[in-house]
């Protein structure tokens, strides 16, 4: 995949990292069908659909660098969510997937000081809001 130009690979030490290279043509198509093998798909529309005010939603943690995991990390960025509406829906989403996720709410400011040089995957985001987070 390296190879292909699919992933692109760092050292750290002893290990070698591997990323997605994002700006392959492919890059959609696959993140596409990775987010419906695993239900993130499923997880965005369930959330997604039902919060008024939610300007985006990132994958964090393991999902964010490639990796599978039972526990899904969010990023929840936006201004007076419900937060009780979320884990109910959250919750839902669990038994559909068989998955267990974590979430915050931050906001957009709040996630570039956390999130700096940390992987992050833009998985949503209102139509309304700039798409240009530079978190490296």
């Amino acid at each position: 995949m390296e190879k292909a130009k699919l992933l692109n690979s760092t050292n750290d030490g002893n290990k070698k990292m591997y990323f997605a290279n994002i700006s392959h043509p492919l890059f959609e198509d696959i993140n596409n069908i990775l987010k419906k093998f695993v239900g993130i798909d499923q997880i965005i529309d369930k959330i997604t659909s039902q919060l008024g005010d939610l300007q985006a939603a990132y994958l964090t943690g393991d999902f964010a660098t490639g990796q599978d995991s039972q526990i899904i990390d969010m990023v929840l960025i936006g201004n007076k969510l419900d937060r009780e509406l979320i884990d109910s829906l959250v919750l839902k989403a669990e038994e559909f997937i068989s998955r267990s996720i974590k979430y915050i709410i931050l906001s957009q400011e709040e996630l570039i000081r956390v999130f700096r040089n940390k992987p992050v995957l833009l998985i949503w985001r209102s139509e309304t809001i700039n798409a240009c987070t530079n978190l490296n």
